[in-house]
């Protein structure tokens, strides 16, 4: 089983595992979500919130976020550094598949670039356009071997901003990026529209507890939100 999964994972670059994940531990990361969120959200809705699913909390949220991006900027800090999030990302069955997908034993892997991701609705200000996680971390001496695990905390729907990849774009390797910094927007190093053609494109759409790995040189871009709801994720660089 595992000699497959490593095998359409060489070949395709990326892999998808649904209900990979424990919901107990899941449900961790969302409750430090909703309960940081609440100590800051200051709505005549907040009496009527019941998690992180409830449509009241994302308008409630998204008021934040408008009214007072300084407390918003500190949930996101809060969230990023929780004592919660190292244990879900050292947990035993992610750390065992991406050790068994690297070929190396557990003690020769490192993660780094951790973190929880808050996209709201409409926001193109911190969306990456196609580009390799390659260009943005260099800890890897071969792109190849660092992998990506992209990890939605909510469901995630093409309407939501899911993720889109460029299948087997990976064999390419790494590609010299294009590197775009505007005003008040993330900077961004950007492949060569002329390769991206040459892709067929897969949207990932996913649901809560799945997992989607991908190698650091495969060629993805952000999907734009256009729902009213945030959209939640965890990304982990190995």
């Amino acid at each position: 089983m595992i000699k497959t999964i490593k095998n359409n994972f060489s070949k395709k670059g990326f892999l998808i595992s649904r209900n990979f994940f424990d919901k107990k531990l899941l449900k961790e990361i969302q409750e430090t979500i909703f309960n940081v969120s609440l100590k800051f959200i200051d709505s005549d809705l907040k009496p009527k919130i019941k998690n992180i699913h409830d449509i009241k909390f994302h308008k409630a949220l998204h008021e934040l976020r408008k009214k007072n991006p300084k407390d918003f900027g500190a949930v996101f800090d809060s969230i990023n550094n929780s004592v919660v999030l190292p244990k879900f990302v050292t947990q035993k069955k992610l750390t065992n598949l991406v050790s068994k997908l690297t070929n190396l034993p557990i003690s020769l892997i490192s993660y780094n670039g951790s973190k929880i991701r808050m996209d709201c609705s409409q926001d193109e200000k911190n969306i990456l356009t196609w580009h390799q996680d390659r260009s943005y971390y260099y800890q890897n001496e071969d792109g190849n071997i660092g992998l990506v695990c992209w990890i939605p905390l909510t469901d995630v729907s093409k309407t939501k901003g899911a993720l889109v990849l460029c299948e087997n774009s990976h064999e390419s390797g790494w590609v010299k990026p294009k590197y775009i910094k505007k005003n008040n927007r993330s900077p961004q190093f950007l492949v060569p529209d002329n390769l991206i053609k040459k892709y067929k494109k897969k949207i990932c759409t996913l649901k809560e507890r799945d997992l989607l790995v991908f190698k650091k040189t495969m060629i993805h871009r952000s999907g734009i939100n256009t729902s009213n709801l945030f959209r939640y994720s965890l990304q982990i660089r190995f």
